[in-house]
């Protein structure tokens, strides 16, 4: 086999994994522009991988089994181990979910919405820097 040969494999190879990669960016920018409605949250979520990290660091991925139940009346609860959280949820923007409890509120990026999973992130500022928690909900088969 000649260099020129290998040498054209070897960019065909890499042609075909750009167009694999468009194409697997491209799907997932379409699944983020999903609309997100109220319906698409309604129900009960297991969370199946918590991830933080803060600022640069290793992130810290965290398998503590919780429950998000988001009720139609724009109500959550949150149970994880032997604490619960109760408060309100909406939706800020097409790709924001806000939740309040005892006042204080939180913006959730949704990264991913569809009937079986849930994708959100949040960023937390406090005094050891920038804390990014991602979150993988999945739904429950009630």
């Amino acid at each position: 086999m000649s260099a020129a040969t290998t040498q054209y494999g070897k960019m065909k190879t890499i042609k075909r994994l750009s167009i694999v990669s468009a194409l697997c960016a491209l799907s997932l920018l379409t699944a983020c522009q999903r609309e997100l409605k109220p319906a698409s949250i309604v129900g009960s979520w297991n969370q199946i991988a918590l991830t933080s990290q803060i600022g640069d660091n290793e992130p810290d991925v965290i398998t503590e089994p919780s429950t998000w139940v988001f009720a139609s009346d724009s109500t959550y609860t949150i149970v994880a181990g032997d604490e619960t959280e109760n408060g309100s949820w909406s939706f800020a923007s097409d790709s924001t979910l806000m939740l309040t409890s005892e006042g204080d509120t939180s913006s959730y990026k949704v990264i991913k919405c569809s009937d079986d999973s849930l994708i959100q992130q949040v960023i937390i500022d406090t005094d050891f820097g920038v804390i990014t928690e991602t979150t993988i909900l999945v739904k429950n088969d009630l």
